[in-house]
């Protein structure tokens, strides 16, 4: 048995994140924090530990919650999975049948150095969107896509939206100027930056209508929760060679990654190509669409 203990914000599809997958086996149970408590007070939670340990999935966010350092109290025999989508100096796990989830290969390294954990404590958990996720070239998509272009006024130009909801303070700064450049070398070019993280049905909108998406983080967060749900859209991705920040992003095939180095100049040279070439950013956004397809997005309602 899995149950999923999330936020009560989570308990909207829209809001749930691509990372962790929640809820996504047919048979887990979601409980929100505001009835934890009722759940743990149920006869049968302690009966099917008994007999079969209960697997406990907490998010990040929640890992020293009041409410789950007592339901550890209260399940001394169940398996807790923790899920992080970045680096942490404080580690959860206490029971031997504990267990770290991670977003990427990058991140399962690093935690394996900083903590000596054992192959056994630490796993990769790609993310996972949802089936219905709509993309350029659905109806539903090329619809929201039409709409959202139409409202802002972006029928002609070439839209680039730019998430620094995790980039740090220099990171900004950077990119601010280098944009600014863009803009001015190529008038057709609009930079829509957002700055704080919005639930994935309001970002959806703004995927569908953008051209590319360019990221940025610093190395101790992922960024592929992001890329997944921005990959799903047929969004093509422009990142660093950063942390994880490349690790589901193949340069010149579903987007471009960036040498750290040089990064002005390749930016420079690969927009004009973009640019000059529409049907390159086409062909990136399919891409994009097919390997989410493949790898990202359940094949059946409820489970893989």
């Amino acid at each position: 048995m899995d149950v999923w203990i999330i936020p009560d914000a989570w308990v909207d599809r829209d809001a749930s994140p691509a990372f962790p997958p929640v809820g996504r086996d047919r048979d887990s149970v979601r409980v929100t924090l505001e009835k934890l408590d009722d759940w743990g007070q149920k006869d049968q939670v302690t009966a099917t530990v008994s007999t079969a340990p209960v697997r406990i999935h907490v998010p990040f966010r929640l890992w020293d919650h009041r409410l789950i350092r007592r339901l550890r109290k209260q399940q001394p025999q169940a398996h807790f999975v923790f899920y992080a989508a970045e680096l942490s100096k404080h580690l959860p796990l206490r029971g031997k049948g504990d267990q770290l989830c991670v977003p990427s290969f990058y991140l399962r390294n690093q935690y394996r150095k900083r903590h000596g954990l054992s192959k056994a404590a630490i796993r990769v958990c790609h993310p996972a969107v949802v089936v219905e996720t709509p993309h350029r070239w659905d109806g539903e998509g090329m619809r929201m896509r039409t709409a959202e272009r139409r409202e802002r006024g972006w029928q002609k130009r070439n839209v680039l939206l730019v998430d620094v909801s995790q980039a740090t303070n220099v990171q900004r700064s950077l990119l601010k100027k280098e944009l600014s450049v863009s803009r001015n070398r190529f008038p057709s070019l609009v930079v829509h930056t957002v700055f704080r993280p919005t639930p994935f049905g309001e970002r959806c909108p703004l995927y569908l209508a953008a051209d590319w998406l360019l990221t940025v983080s610093a190395s101790t967060r992922s960024l592929c929760p992001m890329h997944a749900e921005a990959m799903a859209t047929g969004l093509p991705i422009v990142t660093f060679d950063l942390g994880d920040h490349g690790e589901w992003v193949r340069h010149a095939h579903n987007g471009l990654v960036l040498h750290l180095a040089h990064w002005r100049a390749e930016w420079r040279r690969y927009l004009a190509e973009l640019l000059a070439v529409p049907e390159w950013t086409r062909d990136l956004g399919k891409n994009a669409r097919a390997i989410a397809e493949r790898y990202l997005i359940p094949k059946t309602e409820g489970g893989m």
